[in-house]
Formats: structure tokens, sequence, C-alpha cells
């Protein structure tokens, strides 16, 4: 064994060798780790392992897939395309002393991560383009527009993950193509060669000898797969009714992914197999959900660490708070910037307390500025989400209106506006209709928290604090919290 270093943990195709200066010249090593983190080095010969590491570059998201960009590093030879399993994309130059990142790509459209990545001119204009493969089965090409920037120039989305993507000429001559392959095994190509033909008034379309042969070609392989069907299901009926026939379950391949959104704090689950999938059942024990009601905390491991005091630092993933939990022998200490956190630890670590007869003797200290500090944190979001949820209400109207006229010379440009974006605004809304639900309940818990630490119930007074959310201000809403 030449040499042995230690990175974090790593995903399939997330290692590169960089291009070398010469003929068996030493080439610099590159490695992203699931940490978020790429790593650059190099083995100097009589040395200790590692002692030429170059750097380390923290990219927006843990690396899924690493290659070099156009296939050779580009123009320096020292460009690195990756992607992240969240669906971001980017591109460091990794030069001699320090990175320089040239661009990101983050996932606006909240699409799959990336599984792979190729530089191919596919749209014939000399400069190669960006091709993406994503988990969630979205094909997307990149290419540079005339002031040299970065622009989504198609995308095409399939129902299986893309395990691999290719550009090249494979289907006909003349005609370039994406070539990729699916989990399942699936192999497909996109080509473009144009498949529609416009035929002005009058005009008689006629099919071409190549068409014809083409959909002869695949109403042939229709025919044969439906015969294949058959064949396999006579064989099945056949079989299970053998008595010396035994029932077996096949062994088949999965791939899962359960995965934190932290958009809208909620978790995602894949799976794929080669077959249909009816029904996904999922099964645990009383043992098991007793152990997950216990550790309401996520990711804490099970073993503690070596030590007295232990210290975990936790973040909310939907509206940025901050919790810190410090704890040793006889004692813990709970901060949080957010008062309904403290107030579901109070109540589970009650609860298991009184389980297990223990006796706690629990203080607060509760900063009245934290309550406008979490409200100042969620205005943003509850701002947007009542904005975009007025725009799409409006837009029928302003539909019909558009018609009643004729044009929408008349409208304002912010109505103009919502009509042009009508579409992507009900995509929006339509793909987080309980954003807006989710922003009120935690209104609501931190109202309902902050006077129950004052030993104060206050659920009679929610009626009207939604009433104030229906016609939000924040200053309003800020003196309700105050003198209520």
């Amino acid at each position: 064994m030449d040499f042995t270093l230690k990175v974090g943990v790593t995903s399939q195709k997330t290692m590169r060798l960089l291009p070398a200066s010469g003929r068996r010249a030493t080439q610099k090593v590159v490695v992203g780790d699931q940490d978020g983190v790429i790593t650059c080095f190099g083995i100097k010969k009589n040395e200790a392992v590692g002692s030429d590491l170059m750097y380390e570059v923290e990219v927006p998201g843990p690396p899924s897939v690493l290659a070099l960009n156009g296939g050779d590093g580009g123009e320096s030879g020292e460009e690195l395309l990756y992607g992240t399993s969240d669906g971001k994309i980017g591109l460091i130059q990794i030069a001699k002393h320090s990175p320089v990142p040239k661009w990101e790509i983050f996932n606006e459209k909240k699409r799959g991560g990336i599984l792979c990545i190729d530089n191919f001119d596919i749209m014939g204009d000399g400069v190669k383009d960006l091709l993406i493969g994503r988990d969630d089965g979205t094909v997307e090409i990149y290419g540079l527009d005339s002031s040299n920037e970065l622009v989504l120039r198609f995308d095409h989305a399939l129902t299986e993950s893309i395990t691999s993507i290719q550009g090249g000429c494979v289907g006909k001559e003349g005609y370039d193509e994406i070539v990729l392959s699916t989990y399942s095994g699936w192999v497909t190509g996109l080509t473009t060669e144009p498949v529609h033909r416009e035929a002005g008034p009058g005009e008689e379309l006629k099919v071409n000898q190549e068409m014809q042969a083409k959909v002869a070609s695949l109403r042939l392989e229709l025919e044969q797969l439906q015969f294949k069907v058959v064949q396999e299901r006579e064989k099945y009926q056949h079989s299970s009714q053998s008595t010396t026939a035994v029932s077996a379950v096949p062994v088949f391949s999965i791939n899962d992914k359960f995965t934190l959104n932290k958009d809208d704090a909620s978790y995602s689950l894949i799976l794929e197999v080669q077959m249909a999938i009816d029904n996904v059942l999922i099964q645990f024990s009383f043992a098991e959900i007793h152990s997950w009601m216990v550790f309401c905390l996520p990711e804490v491991p099970e073993k503690p660490p070596v030590g007295e005091d232990i210290t975990f630092y936790f973040q909310n993933t939907f509206l940025d708070t901050q919790l810190e939990c410090s704890y040793r022998k006889g004692e813990g200490i709970f901060k949080s910037d957010n008062i309904s956190t403290i107030s579901i630890l109070k109540d589970v670590l009650s609860k298991e307390a009184t389980k297990r007869k223990i006796n706690l003797n629990i203080s607060y200290d509760i900063s009245e500025e934290s309550v406008g500090h979490t409200l100042r944190m969620i205005h943003p979001k509850l701002e947007y989400q009542l904005l975009l949820a007025k725009k799409v209400h409006l837009i029928d109207a302003l539909k019909e209106l558009q018609v009643h006229e004729g044009n929408t010379d008349f409208l304002i440009p912010e109505y103009r506006l919502i009509l042009e974006e009508a579409d992507k605004l009900q995509e929006e809304y339509k793909k987080q209709p309980a954003h807006l639900e989710r922003l009120y309940g935690m209104i609501t818990d931190l109202f309902i928290d902050k006077f129950k630490f004052k030993g104060t119930n206050v659920k009679t007074k929610v009626p009207l604090l939604l009433e104030i959310l229906d016609n939000y201000d924040q200053n309003a809403l800020m003196t309700f919290f105050d003198t209520a």
C-alpha cells in the first residue's frame, strides 16, 4: 500500500485526479465528503502521508459527484465541477495556493440531488454544454448565453433516478444525443433529431420510409413484449397450481433515500425498485416507538462522548433558531432563542422523569426580548406566504378582466406582473399549501408558551390572535404579544 489518508464520509463518484503537467507526473487528488468539504492534496515522496495537503474548501452542500470541467479541467486544467446531494451545482478552480469559486447554481426549483455530470456540445454551437442527471429523474442541459452566463437550456423528467449521463451520437448519424441510464436498468436516448413537422394551410404531410420503418419496428417490439407477458403469466399460473412448487420471495435491489428538506421542515422518503410498488408499509414495535419518544432530539449518539460535560448544538431548519444543550451528572442547562423550543423540552423531560420516579427541580430564566426576536425571524416567511396567497387569489379575477378588455394595458404594473407569472405562482402555491398553516401554528404556540411560563392560560385569546394574523401587520402583532 503506497499511501493512506482519512477524509470525511464520501459518496460515489466524489473523487477525481486533476490533470498531470506531463507524462507520469504526479497528480493532485480532490475528494468531496458528506460534510460539504472538498479536500485537495498531493503526496510527497519520503514524507508523512497528507503532509502536502493543499487546502479544504467548503461548498453549499454534501458533494455527491465531482467531474473535471469539459472532461479535462478547462483551459487551466484546474476547473472542477461538483454536484451536491441537495441539488446544487458549482465550479471551483483548484489553483496552486487557494481555491477560486467560479459560479454556483442553487436548487431554486427544489429538484433532486445530483448523481451524474458530463460535458458535451449538444446545442451544436461549438461550446460544451453541462449535462446533469438528478436522483428525482430530472435531466438538465445548461449552456452559456450571450453574456457568458450559465442558463438552463432544456430539462426533461423521467420516472427514475439518473445514474449515468453522457453525450454522443448513437441512434442516427448526424444527430447528437444524450444517453442516460436509470437505476432499474433502462437506457434512454434524447435526440436532437426533429420529431415534429409542421404544414402550412392546404399542405399535405407525408411520412417518409424511415419514419414508417421506425413505427413498424416499435409496433413489432410492442407485440413481442405483449407476447412475453402472456407467456410469463401462463408460466406463473402453471407453477402456482403445481403441488411441488415452493413459494419464495424474490430478491431485488432497493434504492432508498430518506432526507430532510430544511425549507419546509419535512422528511422525504424515496424508494426505487425494478418492479411496480403497490404499497409501502412502515412497521415498528412498541419498544422502537417508545425510544423515538424518549429521544426527542435528532442524531444524538446513543453512546455519550468521553468526558464529564457534554454539549450539543442544534439549529431549526425552518426558522434558523438555535438550541444549546449542556449537561453533566445532576445538572442540565438548555438555552434557546425560541421559548417554544424550551417549552417542548420541559414537557418531555418532566414526563420522562415522572415515569422513572425522578424528582426534577426546573428553574427558568426567560428573556422577554427572545419573543420579539422569534417573531422577527418568522416575519419574512409569513409576509411572503401571505403575499403569495393574495397574488394567487387575484389571478382568476385578473384573467377575467384581461379577456373582457382584450389586453392588460389598463392594469397597473404589479397586476400585469401577476398575470405574467400566474403559472409560476400557482405552481409554487400548490407545492407548499401547508406553509401558512405551519407559520400560524408556530406563532400561536409562541403566544401560548410565553404566558405559560408566567402561569397564565391565554388559550381564550387565540381567536383574537388568528384574526390579527388574517389581517397581518408586524407592529400590530408585536403590540398584541406585549399587551395581551
